[in-house]
């Protein structure tokens, strides 16, 4: 839970600090619209591979626990790397469009809340108690 909260900050705190300076970093004229559409598209793909990627990690000698934490974790970046994305595509731009990658960030975030179910299925089936999620 530390390691998905300290990352929810660092997308939020980056998002108050975007409302704040936002104006200041608009690129001129349509350079903040084309780039802030190649931006969003990056966002909704990491926030999609988020779901998808950490899956295609495979058992490790180390056993459940050591999947779940590197699962959990890779997850967690990709779907911080939609989420800033779609903020620095905010800045550029201005363009309420960005909105769309950033919650689909923020679901992902959601989605991987750690609770004792969703670690054992990160784990695969069989994942007994552990010291990452109370």
């Amino acid at each position: 839970m530390l390691i998905w909260g300290s990352l929810l900050v660092g997308v939020l705190g980056m998002s108050f600090v975007a409302a704040l300076v936002g104006e200041v970093t608009r690129l001129p004229g349509d350079d903040g619209v084309r780039v802030a559409a190649i931006l969003s598209a990056a966002g909704l793909a990491a926030a999609a591979a988020s779901w998808v990627v950490p899956r295609l990690l495979r058992r490790s000698p180390e056993g459940s626990e050591a999947l779940a934490l590197a699962r959990l974790v890779l997850s967690l970046g990709m779907a911080e790397a939609a989420c800033l994305l779609a903020v620095v595509a905010y800045m550029l731009s201005g363009s309420a469009v960005t909105a769309a990658p950033f919650a689909a960030g923020l679901l992902a975030f959601a989605a991987r809340f750690p609770t004792p179910g969703s670690w054992a299925r990160l784990g695969e089936a069989g994942a007994g108690p552990n010291r990452m999620v109370r």
